[in-house]
């Protein structure tokens, strides 16, 4: 049977849409968050727009109502979305900080980095980090959804997974960075550096699965 004429399987679909609860251009709007943000705060991002004040102005009224429709979507509640939205936009030069640290600890570390623009540009831990960096304060706000799902913007981009809930210092270098897992309940001090092929806050021997097979 053709597809378009089974009509119970349709049916099916039709009803899935309308009793969905999570927006469904979630994952777009979190690709949108994740390029307009790094775009902002690091010109090797940039896809060359202007560079005077108000040029950066628009940017970031642009992130702004692409991160406060997201948000929206997701806590449904405008004053509690405001909140939100304002505590990540002012913490976005600490971010940015935090960020540069980390690009320099992975220069440092590794001795085929050429210096901080080239690991900024091209290296894949550099990347995941900067995504989860900025999903992670919308975990601590309780944002539902959105967090994971930029989360998994990076590990589509990167194969590095890193939960938005894993707590991470500073001067965080992940060196080639493949296969890396990194946890919702791993916390991770200042000044680490973390090799390929590795997986914190696993579910252990001792703790009960989610799902009985």
């Amino acid at each position: 049977m053709a597809l378009a004429t089974d009509s119970a399987f349709l049916d099916a679909l039709c009803e899935a849409r309308r009793t969905h609860t999570v927006p469904l251009p979630v994952r777009a709007v979190a690709d949108d968050i994740v390029t307009r943000a790094l775009a902002l705060l690091f010109p090797h991002f940039s896809p060359g727009h202007g560079a005077l004040a108000r040029d950066l102005a628009a940017e970031a009224r642009a992130l702004e109502d692409v991160l406060r429709a997201a948000v929206l979507g997701v806590v449904d509640d405008g004053p509690r979305t405001d909140d939100i939205v304002g505590a990540w936009l002012a913490a976005l030069p600490q971010t940015r900080a935090a960020l540069l640290r980390d690009a320099a600890a992975i220069a440092d570390g590794d001795p085929a980095a050429e210096g901080v623009d080239e690991v900024i540009l091209a290296y894949p831990g550099f990347y995941a980090i900067a995504v989860h960096r900025l999903a992670h304060p919308l975990y601590e706000a309780g944002v539902p959804v959105l967090p994971r799902v930029l989360a998994e913007h990076a590990h589509r981009a990167t194969g590095i997974d890193i939960h938005p809930g894993a707590e991470i210092g500073e001067a965080f270098a992940i060196d080639h960075g493949t296969g890396v897992v990194i946890g919702e309940t791993t916390r991770i001090g200042s000044r680490v550096r973390l090799y390929q092929g590795v997986t914190l806050g696993a579910l252990s021997a001792t703790q009960p699965s989610k799902t009985a097979w």
